[in-house]
C-alpha cells in the first residue's frame, strides 16, 4: 500500500516509514559514517514543533548542526525574540546587516515587488495593531488601520553603509518567509552530509528529500474545511518543497464574521477574496512560504496566472466554493480523492 504523507497544520504528515532509531544502535566513533543509520530531529522552535526524518547518514553530530541552525535563525530574527536581531532594529531603526540578514531581505524584496506590494514584511505594526492569534486580538478602528498603514511599506527601508535602516515608526516581521529560509538551509546541510532521503516539516512547510524507499514520495493536500486527517487529493514529489497556508490556521471570530492572518499590505485588513488556501510546489522553501501568501492576496485568477508563469513553480488553489484550481505542469501528477470538491 502505498504511502501519504500531509503537512502538519496546513498539509498533514501521514506517512509511515520504518526507523532505526540509534537508542538501539552501539554508540562508537563511527555512527556518523554508517550509510544505513536512520534517526528522527524533533524540537520546538519557530512557535511549532520541527520534525525531520533522516533515512539515511543520521548521527548526532548531523542532529546537533541541524537543531543548532534552526535555534540560531530564530534567535536572530525572529521578533519575538528580544534580544534578535530583526528585534533591534526595530528598535533601534539601523542596524550592522549580515550577509545572511541581507539574503533575507532581498527575497522578501523580490515578492514585495512580484506581488505588487501586498507581500511585505513591514507589516509589523499592522500586525501588532490586530493582535490576531494573541492576546488582547481586536478589529481597529479605520482610523488606526490608516494611521499605521503610514509606516508599512519596503520602500521605506535601506541599505547605508553596510547598514540596513528603517523609518521611524516601521518594524520587520519576518515570518511569511523565514521558515521557508531556515528549510532551505537544512537541505543544503542534508546534502552535505550525505543524506539521500529524508523529510524535513517545519510546522507546515514541508520539504521532501531524494526518494522515499525508491519511489516518489506521496503527499496529500490537507482539506481546510475538515480535520488534520483529511485531504482533498495527494500529489507526488522528491527533492521539492511543499508549502501550504491559509485564513483558518489563525483567526477570530467577531460579529460573525471570521479575521485572519494573513493580511493586505495596502488596506492593512486580513485578505477577502474566494481562496481558503494556497498550496505551492517549487525547489526552494523560500519560494514557496513566499508564493503562498502573494498568491492568496491576489486571487484566484492573477494568483493562478502567477503561479503558471514562474518557471519551477507549481500550485494548488482550494475556493470557499471547495474548487480545486491546479497549474498546468501539476494536473499529471495530482489525484483527487474528495468528490466533494470539484477540480477546475
Amino acid at each position: 500500500m502505498k504511502r501519504i504523507i500531509q503537512i502538519s497544520l496546513s498539509v498533514i504528515v501521514l506517512i509511515i516509514i520504518y526507523l532505526l532509531f540509534s537508542t538501539f544502535v552501539l554508540k562508537n566513533d563511527h555512527d556518523e559514517f554508517n550509510v544505513n543509520q536512520k534517526g528522527e530531529i524533533r524540537f520546538f522552535a519557530f512557535n511549532t514543533i520541527i520534525d525531520i526524518t533522516i533515512n539515511d547518514h543520521y548521527s548526532d553530530a548531523l542532529n546537533e548542526e541541524v537543531t543548532s541552525y534552526i535555534l540560531a535563525l530564530e534567535e536572530n530574527y525572529s521578533r519575538y525574540v528580544e534580544n534578535s536581531q530583526v528585534s533591534k532594529l526595530n528598535l533601534e531603526k539601523h542596524l550592522k546587516v549580515t550577509g545572511e540578514f541581507k539574503s533575507i531581505l532581498d527575497y522578501a524584496k523580490q515578492y514585495y515587488d512580484l506581488s505588487n506590494h501586498k507581500f511585505d514584511v513591514t507589516m509589523g505594526p499592522i500586525i501588532d495593531l490586530w493582535k490576531i492569534g494573541q492576546d488582547g486580538e481586536n478589529v481597529p478602528s479605520q482610523e488606526k488601520i490608516n494611521d499605521t498603514l503610514k509606516y508599512v511599506g519596503m520602500d521605506g527601508l535601506s541599505f547605508k553603509d553596510g547598514e540596513v535602516v528603517l523609518k521611524e515608526g516601521m518594524s520587520l516581521d519576518l515570518g511569511g518567509i523565514l521558515k521557508g529560509y531556515a528549510a532551505d538551509g537544512v537541505v543544503k546541510i542534508l546534502k552535505e552530509r550525505h543524506v539521500e532521503s529524508g523529510l524535513i516539516n517545519l510546522g507546515g512547510n514541508l520539504f521532501v528529500v531524494g526518494m522515499n524507499n525508491g519511489s516518489e514520495w506521496r503527499v496529500g493536500v490537507r482539506n481546510p474545511f475538515g480535520s488534520r486527517d483529511d485531504y482533498v487529493g495527494i500529489i507526488s514529489a522528491y527533492d521539492q518543497s511543499i508549502v501550504t497556508s491559509g485564513p483558518y490556521e489563525k483567526y477570530f471570530i467577531q460579529d460573525h464574521h471570521r479575521y485572519h492572518h494573513i493580511f493586505d499590505a495596502l488596506t492593512g485588513y486580513p485578505v477577502e477574496n474566494e481562496i481558503e488556501s494556497v498550496t505551492v510546489l517549487s525547489n526552494l522553501s523560500v519560494d514557496g512560504d513566499a508564493l503562498t501568501t502573494t498568491v492568496f492576496t491576489m486571487g484566484i485568477v492573477n494568483g493562478l496566472n502567477l503561479l503558471n508563469e514562474l518557471e519551477g513553480i507549481e500550485g494548488i488553489i482550494i475556493t470557499k466554493n471547495r474548487e480545486v484550481f491546479i497549474t498546468d505542469g501539476l494536473k499529471s501528477i495530482y489525484e483527487h480523492r474528495d468528490a466533494s470538491f470539484t477540480v477546475q
